[in-house]
């Protein structure tokens, strides 16, 4: 039977080479200086009838990723700096446990184009043989699903997040379909979510805070349950200018 425990430490990891062989597939291209850093302790044993494999105060650091359209060349995605720290994974209980989760001054940029795709979302879907796979599979799966009804389904992985922070974000939307262009954005993002569990009923905090780009800044707090859905915030909005969204208007109000 193979036994094995051990420490894994691994840092600046440079991502580009690894993408070479996925980015004939999207339209997406890493323009900066990605680097990964990981670090865990570990246990695999499978002297039993059933695997056991642990992962204990795991820790990785992201930094230098930047993602652009390679069609256009416009910035989709920036990352300068996330880490994430005490994480656990436990095979025999299916759970995962993430201490916290960091973002520092993230920024992401949505476009909706001429024909109405979102060019963020069409920049990292797959295609080709890639898409063809996907799609294959969906369909073993859905006709496993209607002819296997004595098969149960995995159990998905339990999972608790303790605190996600996002410091000095911004994320700016742009609609090139309307009827004229609208550009919106928010900035100075300080988001806070803590003590997330994926379990039936569990209720989140959430904070957020942001300032709008056009003026006027938006404040969010409260509690969010994900199974069943339920949300239950305050939302306090100050000083916001509505001149950015016109456009949306325009044709049905003649507005200028």
């Amino acid at each position: 039977p193979l036994a094995s425990s051990g420490s894994v430490e691994m840092s600046g990891i440079a991502l580009a080479p690894f993408w070479e062989y996925l980015q004939h597939e999207y339209d997406a291209e890493l323009t900066g200086d990605a680097r990964l850093g990981l670090g865990f302790d570990y246990v695999l044993d499978s002297s039993d009838a059933k695997l056991d494999f642990s992962l204990q105060r795991g820790r990785a650091l992201l930094t230098g990723l930047d993602v652009a359209r390679r069609s256009s060349g416009e910035s989709l995605l920036a990352l300068p700096r996330t880490s994430a720290d005490g994480i656990e994974f436990d095979l025999g209980r299916n759970m995962l446990d993430i201490g916290s989760v960091e973002l520092a001054e993230p920024r992401v940029a949505v476009r909706r184009l001429e024909d109405g795709a979102i060019d963020l979302v069409a920049a990292l879907t797959p295609t080709g043989a890639m898409q063809e796979a996907t799609e294959a599979t969906a369909g073993a799966t859905d006709a496993t699903a209607q002819g296997g009804a004595g098969d149960a389904a995995a159990p998905a992985v339990a999972i608790q997040l303790g605190a996600l922070r996002i410091d000095g974000g911004r994320v700016a939307f742009e609609d090139r379909a309307a009827p004229r262009p609208v550009q919106l954005a928010l900035q100075d993002i300080a988001l806070a979510v803590t003590d997330y569990r994926s379990t039936d009923g569990h209720r989140a905090d959430v904070s957020l805070q942001a300032a709008a780009a056009a003026g006027g800044t938006l404040a969010v707090s409260g509690a969010v349950q994900g199974i069943p859905l339920d949300v239950g915030l305050d939302v306090n909005i100050d000083g916001l200018s509505l001149v950015p969204a016109l456009p949306y208007a325009a044709e049905a109000m003649n507005l200028e």
